[in-house]
């Protein structure tokens, strides 16, 4: 059966109750707060799916990064959603409640990478920052700009992704939702576009995103250990798309290497 005009249905694998938990306190949350999230209208707990309102006229971030990256604007617009969704990913984080969620596991991708980088301490420098109830899939498919005017900041689907996020409700580190975003600022985009990238204009995006996190959350992020949980997050998205091995493992370095050059300024 067609879903019918104006509905979003989406068929879950894991538990149902949870999605919509999740998806219910995200919606409030931004009825608080000044951001859309959609809104659940109804469940079919027999085809373990959810009825959305849908929520029209949104810009994804992915096409404003591109456009940016791509020299085809000043980039006010997109460096300005980028500081947009680290202050409002700070009020989730303060907002979220972090009731019936399980704690974060790191994958084995994810471990390996962050030990190579912070060294055999680094779960512990990781549980020692901010945990908060995650967004579980805090990158670009998710975060849009609505076309109207004054724009709203737009985000969808908090479930888990499946290569990071295993669970809807789940407690974890800060830095797990903040280095989701930041790598797909450091091009996971189809590769086509890579030759377009002019990656010293990262920098602005890099600072964007700890400002608008900053500015709401009122404290300063480690930047080493953001850049190398990004590069964690981008070599186990990396493992899951390409395989853990040489592939996936060149890829990941080859992305780390430009995108340390743009925010660096030595492209």
């Amino acid at each position: 059966m067609m879903p019918e005009v104006g509905l979003v249905v989406k068929r879950y694998v894991g538990s149902l109750d949870r999605e919509v938990t999740k998806a219910t306190r995200l919606y409030e949350a931004g009825r608080r707060h000044g951001f859309v999230a959609p809104q659940v209208l109804r469940t079919a707990p027999s085809e373990n799916t959810i009825t959305y309102q849908m929520v029209r006229g949104i810009v994804p971030l992915r096409d404003l990064y591109l456009r940016y990256m791509s020299g085809g604007d000043d980039g006010q617009q997109c460096v300005a959603t980028v500081r947009l969704a680290g202050a409002t990913l700070a009020v989730l984080h303060r907002e979220l409640p972090a009731t019936d969620c399980i704690e974060w596991a790191p994958p084995p991708a994810f471990a390996k990478e962050a030990r190579r980088r912070l060294g055999a301490g680094w779960s512990d420098r990781l549980v020692a920052t901010p945990m908060a109830a995650l967004h579980c899939d805090f990158g670009f498919g998710n975060i849009h700009l609505s076309r109207d005017e004054p724009s709203t900041l737009v985000l969808l689907d908090p479930s888990p992704n499946y290569y990071l996020t295993f669970d809807p409700l789940t407690v974890g580190s800060i830095y797990v939702d903040l280095a989701t975003l930041m790598a797909c600022l450091w091009g996971l985009v189809p590769v086509r576009h890579f030759v377009r990238l002019e990656w010293s204009r990262l920098r602005a995006l890099d600072c964007a995103l700890r400002d608008g996190y900053e500015t709401v959350a009122g404290t300063r992020l480690d930047r080493d250990l953001l850049e190398a949980t990004t590069s964690a997050v981008v070599t186990t998205y990396m493992a899951m798309r390409l395989g853990s091995g040489g592939a996936g493992r060149q890829v990941s370095r080859i992305l780390t290497l430009l995108a340390r050059r743009g925010i660096r300024g030595r492209t």
